[in-house]
């Protein structure tokens, strides 16, 4: 009888001595801050632990007033009450004790790990939760609850560096249910991280919807945050006499540095009502305040902000702005004119640099620039483009039509003005091959892209025969030809359409680029699939590369994101 109390004793006090289960795996202790405002119902909360070793683990978040167990807004705005209360959060909870005045607290919290939690994380995958894990987990409010909105948002599941990353930066269930209340749908896990270290709002949206910004896209309002496009820069535009650009617009203007002050000071130098297009491509170009003081200086006034753009781009002499007239609106009554541009690159070259443009009818500028043969320009010699200030005149023969060229050549820049006249037995021999009623504008697209007999017929040669004639001239634009067809169809991909031709040729996926993926163990990808990781820079040698690292058979979505985590080591 006495052995039996003695082991039931022995069991009772290793009940008590023994955490249970369902109770904190581990404590922490550290200090806490919490700042209300009056007209929200959400505080702003600092808990920070002090390690064993002295370094510290401060974590920042908002939480709201009702999710803080124990307190209520009389003691938070009181003149020093003393308060206890808790948190509780998936991953464990704050015990917090201290004191509030108007509205700001302080104190010390004690950390309870729910050991729970770190047994339902590790049936998913996500073992070695350490209390210090749980902590930042706790502090971030990252659970399981994520997880489930993941899954719902139709996303992979993150690994346990990408599970870290996202509690790291603060995206929660909390997070993913504003933005779906705000009718977004994210993307991806990396997408989400993005929005949470750019600090991507409600505020910030909201401020932009009453702008009439309705419903930017997730990666605008990423780029938004990134290039400092803000409610104000907006307002400032508006006052400046710009209603409103668009968001594409506000992002290029950023990113290409154009401020307001930029604007104010072409206005002060004569450049009024400059559109946003010319202002972003001013900026690209490096046409500063100073180079256009400087040319003033020289004696070069009225300069238009195309000639400004122009010397710039190409690195001309100042001298030819007086060579080089505006374009002007095109008169339908008259043949298509406009401007033209010649760069050699050296003496002895086998390519120049070939620039038509031209103003619409409605004042838009139209630009198209290419590569040919110098003996295409047919009357001009090296010499002449290389003269140290000499007249030329030289004509472009294609197909369609021909560009006849006059102007002035200097140290192998050439500029000037040109007539393009339409072949009147191009309409004839394309009527022939089925394409009635071509407009005088397409056959003029076709004239400058070299969109000829013999290109049509080369298509046709390799199955596409039955294009319409814009499909034919947005193969020739955009140099998806027969040849390129032929290569595509060497490594397996034929019967494209000219969609997906010309995706492939935009993004400049070759053959040589597909093979590779396909001797690695990635035959036949879609075309999107092709785009995307030639898009994110994984070829052949770095799937490889990640294979050694013992990744294996990595699916696009997760080559992807290895490549966009930097997992590669």
């Amino acid at each position: 009888m006495k052995k039996f109390l003695v082991l039931s004793g022995l069991a009772l006090m290793l009940c008590c001595l023994l955490p249970h289960r369902a109770q904190a795996q581990e404590s922490l202790a550290g200090e806490w801050q919490i700042d209300f405002k009056s007209e929200v119902d959400v505080a702003s909360m600092m808990v920070r632990r002090v390690s064993a070793g002295g370094g510290g683990d401060s974590r920042f978040f908002n939480v709201p007033f009702n999710q803080l167990q124990g307190i209520t807004r009389e003691q938070a705005y009181s003149d020093g009450t003393p308060v206890k209360f808790q948190l509780r959060r998936e991953a464990g909870t704050f015990i917090c004790e201290g004191r509030f005045k108007g509205g700001h607290g302080t104190g010390h919290f004690v950390f309870n790990a729910n050991s729970d939690f770190a047994d339902a994380m590790k049936r998913q995958g996500y073992d070695n939760l350490t209390t210090e894990k749980q902590f930042g987990l706790a502090a971030n409010d990252t659970g399981e609850t994520l997880l489930r909105e993941l899954d719902a948002l139709g996303l992979e599941r993150p690994t346990p560096a990408e599970f870290a990353s996202l509690s790291q930066y603060g995206v929660n269930a909390q997070f993913i249910g504003i933005l779906t209340t705000l009718g977004y749908k994210p993307e991806s896990l990396m997408q989400l991280i993005r929005l949470r270290q750019l600090g991507v709002s409600v505020a910030f949206i909201q401020e932009f919807r009453a702008l009439g910004y309705e419903h930017p896209t997730l990666q605008q309002l990423i780029n938004m945050r990134e290039q400092g496009v803000t409610p104000q820069f907006v307002n400032e535009l508006v006052t400046l006499g710009y209603a409103y650009p668009s968001i594409d617009q506000l992002i290029n203007m950023r990113m290409q540095g154009v401020t307001t002050k930029f604007i104010k000071d072409l206005e002060a130098l004569g450049y009024k009502n400059v559109p946003l297009n010319q202002l972003v491509t001013m900026k690209m170009q490096g046409v500063t305040i100073d180079y256009i003081q400087k040319l003033k200086a020289e004696g070069y006034e009225n300069v238009t902000a195309d000639q400004l753009i122009a010397v710039r781009m190409f690195g001309m002499p100042a001298e030819f702005i007086k060579r080089m007239p505006a374009a002007s609106a095109r008169q339908a009554s008259v043949p298509f004119t406009g401007e033209w541009m010649v760069k050699f690159y050296k003496r002895g070259t086998s390519v120049v640099w070939f620039l038509l443009r031209e103003r619409t009818a409605e004042g838009s500028l139209n630009a198209r620039s290419f590569e040919i043969a110098p003996n295409q320009l047919q009357g001009l010699t090296e010499a002449q483009a290389f003269a140290d200030g000499a007249s030329a005149k030289f004509q472009l023969v294609r197909d369609a039509g021909t560009f006849t060229c006059e102007g002035w050549f200097k140290n192998g820049f050439g500029a000037g003005q040109f007539t393009y006249n339409a072949n009147p037995n191009f309409a004839a021999e394309m009527r022939s091959l089925g394409y009635e009623n071509l407009s005088s504008e397409t056959q003029y697209l076709m004239a400058t892209h070299d969109v000829g007999i013999a290109f049509i017929n080369d298509l046709k040669s390799v199955g596409y025969g039955h294009l319409t004639a814009e499909q034919m001239l947005r193969m020739g634009m955009h140099d998806a030809g027969a040849r390129y067809v032929r290569e595509l169809a060497s490594v397996g991909y034929t019967n494209l359409d000219t969609d997906r031709v010309i995706r492939l040729r935009n993004h400049e996926v070759t053959a040589k680029f597909i093979s590779g993926l396909a001797s690695v163990g990635y035959g036949h990808l879609s075309v999107e699939e092709l785009v995307r990781l030639h898009n994110h820079g994984i070829d052949a040698a770095y799937i490889e590369r990640v294979k050694a690292q013992g990744h294996n058979n990595p699916s696009v979505e997760q080559l992807v994101r290895l490549r966009n985590h930097e997992v590669e080591r």
